[in-house]
């Protein structure tokens, strides 16, 4: 499953090249030589994204330990540690580098300035340009918002005496929680939203100021529907013992740049038409005061590496690595305690560590669905520079069948073009990762 909810633009997009590394003719270097270093590039990524999600493993381990086993570590203690595991994520993303190029902070993908409060920067694919001065402004018409179900009747003693079980069902899940004998407000909101996390259930609940129940879905946008029940009362239910149906969420509505984008949840994405950000990704949780405002500026730069696809070093496609360090992992992610990325988890309370637990696996996640498509693009470039080399200098087009992918032949087919570019590939491979 995708660490998104929306389908994540690819890389690598063959058209619209803008200047980057090796652009036009290098005397001495071949596009065979070339391409063998995209692959050192890809195989150097991956190595760091294999040691981050170790750093990850081991967060996620912690948290899991604290939560299950209800561990009385002090929140200090488990914000130092998480402090530092981030600090090792980022010191990952800094270091990787080939020939002095950075790699996985953002200068051989997609790099963005934002100014405008909750709006932040996600992800951009290679159809990307870079902006302008002053940067893309982006306009919201409607502010996204998560499906929520609010108790007619007050929580208070008398009611909470009367009530037995409360009920809450989304899709095929269902989480029955029963009250006890002394349960007060605090202990019901306490109680039902431990039922929901253990349940799976990206849902919070608390109460509002005049002390009505409130659940509300995690996360933003149209996909979280719900409904809920109270057995005896009305603090869930319009009528006791049946259900009441959450109000549906909104996904977001606006446009990058002037130009369209999808919206989903809270999430803007840059559609494929698009001529200046098709596949840059944007997330906004704030509110608006009136449709059509702008919220925010995204001042974006494109820094994707050029790709030649023929013997000629002609026609080129653009590799775009996208940012990976905590600010730009998990952005968005549903949670209850605030967090805009995997940058700001926690673990003062329980529901912090609950939290911050699931943003830890998200952003592993990410990493996991990152290195297989850097994988793919290492054993294409791979099954490319082969082809060319045995065929000689005359130009071949680039189609899905020279692209295709050929996993069982990936590891012979890296062992040949060793072998076949000989002194090329001792100049250009030197920084290659075993």
């Amino acid at each position: 499953m995708k660490a998104y909810a929306f389908q994540v633009p690819k890389l690598l997009e063959p058209r619209r090249i803008e200047p980057g590394l090796w652009e036009g003719p290098v005397p001495g270097v071949s596009p065979v030589a070339k391409l063998e270093g995209c692959v050192s590039i890809l195989q150097i990524t991956g190595a760091s994204l294999k040691h981050m999600r170790s750093e990850l493993s081991e967060m996620e381990a912690f948290l899991k330990t604290s939560l299950e086993n209800r561990t009385n570590v002090p929140g200090s203690l488990t914000n130092s540690y998480l402090v530092e595991r981030l600090r090792q994520i980022k010191a990952l993303s800094e270091s990787a580098s080939f020939q002095g190029r950075a790699l996985l902070n953002g200068k051989s993908g997609v790099l963005a300035n934002m100014t405008g409060e909750g709006l932040r920067f996600v992800r951009g694919s290679a159809l990307v340009q870079s902006s302008n001065a002053g940067g893309y402004p982006v306009a919201i018409e409607r502010a996204a918002k998560p499906a929520s179900l609010v108790g007619p009747e007050l929580v208070n003693t008398q009611t909470l005496s009367a009530e037995s079980m409360l009920v809450i069902a989304q899709g095929q899940q269902e989480v029955r929680y029963r009250l006890s004998q002394t349960e007060d407000p605090k202990s019901l909101v306490a109680g039902l939203q431990r039922a929901l996390w253990q349940a799976g259930l990206e849902l919070s609940a608390c109460l509002s100021v005049d002390g009505r129940l409130v659940l509300m879905h995690n996360r933003l946008g149209s996909g979280g529907n719900f409904k809920g029940m109270s057995l005896n009362t009305r603090i869930l239910s319009n009528e006791p013992g049946e259900f009441s149906q959450a109000d549906p969420g909104e996904d977001i509505k606006g446009r990058i740049g002037m130009e369209k984008a999808l919206g989903d949840g809270g999430f803007l994405i840059g559609v494929p038409d698009s001529k200046r950000v098709a596949g840059l990704v944007l997330h906004y949780g704030g509110k608006i005061e009136h449709p059509g405002q702008i919220v925010g500026y995204a001042d974006v730069a494109q820094k994707g590496i050029l790709v030649p696809l023929d013997a000629n070093d002609e026609r080129k496609e653009r590799l775009s690595i996208p940012a990976v360090n905590p600010k730009t992992l998990s952005v968005g992610v549903a949670n209850q305690s605030g967090f805009t990325a995997l940058e700001e988890i926690k673990g003062s309370s329980e529901i912090e560590r609950m939290d911050s637990l699931k943003l830890v696996k998200n952003a592993q996640q990410e990493l996991v669905d990152l290195s297989e498509e850097l994988k793919w693009k290492e054993n294409t470039y791979v099954d490319l520079a082969i082809k060319l080399l045995r065929q000689g200098i005359a130009p071949q087009e680039a189609g899905e069948e020279l692209l295709e992918l050929r996993a069982d032949k990936a590891t012979k087919m890296a062992q040949d073009l060793k072998n076949m570019l000989g002194s090329d590939f001792h100049n250009i491979g030197q920084d290659r990762l075993a």
